[in-house]
């Protein structure tokens, strides 16, 4: 092998390529990285130690088995790409896959590359285990249908044991280690709840150090790659989740149907997002799911970055890229008594924001709440589309074949009429868009109680006949022919569907108002 020589201690993500590609090779046929990815410990002490608990639930293994599906992609790649920012060792990757029985891989790397000895078997080639549960089919199933199998797997120094004869030893343990075998989360008192500070070690504050640098690379990384957060370190750095508003010294960003969004901050100033689910009913968690997904699949310059989540009983948490200047509609308003955008800076914000959305309606997605509180800015003012709880998937094309749903999803001001009739389609967003770059030019919110015409395209249509008459003087001076051409868009983006442009259509006119 070229190059530095591999040792036991070499980091995985120094590998070199033709490594990776072989334990692909080896990983990939019959979906072996399975029984690799639920050996990986959250901690990389839990190899030497009896304590066991799994690094990746099955939703994170589901994302895997989704993405290895792509033209190129692999899952065995994803997850050593992602296991690799804890700072894995070869020799911690040789000894999961001795756990999980991998030991062609095992040997490759001990023999081949690492020029060793064949790593050693169990005294029986029968293994220890009764019965190994496919991963896949514990993907396809509920947590509440996980619950109820008759056969409870759990990790301790000897390895995964099956435990059958089942109800019955599963009743005998008590209700924290119930709670903890069916989670895949640490065993808790529940009879009593210690503060932060009680429970926090020396070793944890290394942790949330680590943890900080690993989502900073997150944040850079052009691949998704996302991060299984602890819920008690969420807590801390939200200063136990402060509801006090940030602007008076919480941690509190915003809050809305979901849930609520609180700024998290490190010790060393890195700062996240991080979205917490209001109550948990079955519409908020589809609506979870539907953020994670879509989110974990597509990746955009003009689309908010998802950087991890946490899953723990009940707590369900999103973390994204925090973004320092706050929502389009917060900005326009001057919330704060921050300064108004400037025009040129509104005409970016409004070619980025329809980047963001053609990239999702080219690959098949309808956002459905497009609007200006939807349309986050990041420290240069580049918009980032968020708040994904309510995409689905739809025709891609003209539009002119739709998914009916049951249920109007959106806001008022911003909903073209076929929403009101359960038809979805990308031209949806086409129209909320055309309500967005009202905004951007007017200065006016969406809808207002105090005003005639309450939602905006209707003032403008009653009141607008010179364009020039209506834009935000507090923006400064703008060119007539680029108010003209983002007026002619957005009254485009506002007619009936048949005659309404999709975003492709309208995207390379914005894009030349640069000119």
């Amino acid at each position: 092998m070229g190059g530095q020589k591999v040792t036991g201690e070499t980091y995985t993500r120094h590998l070199p390529y033709s490594v990776v590609a072989k334990l692909t090779s080896l990983l990939e046929p019959g979906k072996q990285w399975e029984k690799f990815v639920v050996n990986i410990p959250r901690k990389l002490v839990m190899l030497d130690q009896g304590d066991f608990v799994p690094k990746y639930d099955l939703t994170y293994v589901s994302m895997i088995e989704d993405r290895g599906k792509k033209p190129g992609a692999s899952s065995t790649r994803a997850i050593l790409d992602d296991w690799g920012t804890q700072n894995v060792r070869v020799k911690h990757l040789i000894k999961v896959l001795v756990i999980s029985e991998l030991y062609g891989a095992a040997d490759y790397l001990s023999v081949n590359v690492l020029d060793g000895e064949p790593v050693p078997r169990p005294r029986s080639e029968t293994s220890d285990r009764t019965g190994q549960e496919n991963l896949a089919e514990r993907a396809t199933i509920t947590p509440k249908e996980y619950e109820d199998r008759d056969t409870i797997y759990i990790r301790n120094m000897g390895g995964d044991h099956a435990l059958s004869e089942t109800q019955e030893t599963f009743e005998s343990m008590g209700e924290e280690r119930r709670l903890s075998v069916r989670s895949g989360l640490p065993s808790v008192d529940l009879k009593s709840e210690p503060s932060l500070e009680s429970v926090r070690t020396p070793g944890e504050s290394d942790e949330i150090a680590e943890e900080e640098e690993i989502l900073r690379q997150l944040h850079g990384n052009e691949a998704i790659l996302l991060r299984q957060l602890d819920y008690k370190m969420l807590k801390h750095i939200t200063n136990n989740f402060n509801e006090i508003e940030l602007s008076k010294g919480g941690n509190m960003i915003g809050r809305g149907g979901f849930g609520t969004v609180f700024l998290g901050q490190f010790n060393n100033g890195f700062k996240i997002a991080v979205k917490c689910l209001k109550e948990e009913n079955d519409d908020n968690l589809k609506q979870f799911q539907t953020e994670l997904n879509v989110l974990s699949k597509y990746r955009h310059e003009n689309i908010v970055h998802l950087l991890g989540y946490s899953k723990e009983d009940a707590n369900h948490c999103l973390i994204y890229q925090y973004m320092p200047n706050g929502s389009l509609e917060d900005r326009l308003g001057c919330k704060n008594e921050t300064e108004p955008l400037d025009c040129q800076v509104r005409l970016s914000i409004a070619q980025g924001t329809a980047r963001g959305i053609n990239y999702l309606n080219e690959n098949g997605f309808v956002h459905r709440d497009i609007k200006s509180a939807n349309v986050l800015l990041d420290k240069d003012f580049t918009p980032k589309v968020g708040d994904f709880a309510t995409a689905r998937l739809a025709p891609k094309g003209t539009g002119a074949t739709c998914t009916q749903t049951m249920v109007v999803i959106g806001t008022s001001a911003y909903l073209a009429p076929e929403a009101y009739q359960f038809d979805v389609s990308a031209k949806l967003d086409t129209y909320s868009y055309g309500v967005v770059l009202l905004e951007l030019l007017t200065g006016l919110p969406s809808f207002d109680e105090e005003r005639e015409d309450r939602d905006l395209w209707t003032h403008m249509e009653e009141n607008c006949e010179d364009i020039m008459d209506m834009v935000d003087q507090s923006a400064g001076s703008w060119k007539e022919e680029m108010a003209i051409a983002m007026y002619s868009i957005a009254t485009r983006c506002l007619v009936k569907k048949k005659h309404r442009p999709l975003m492709e259509d309208i995207l390379p006119e914005l894009e030349s108002l640069s000119n």
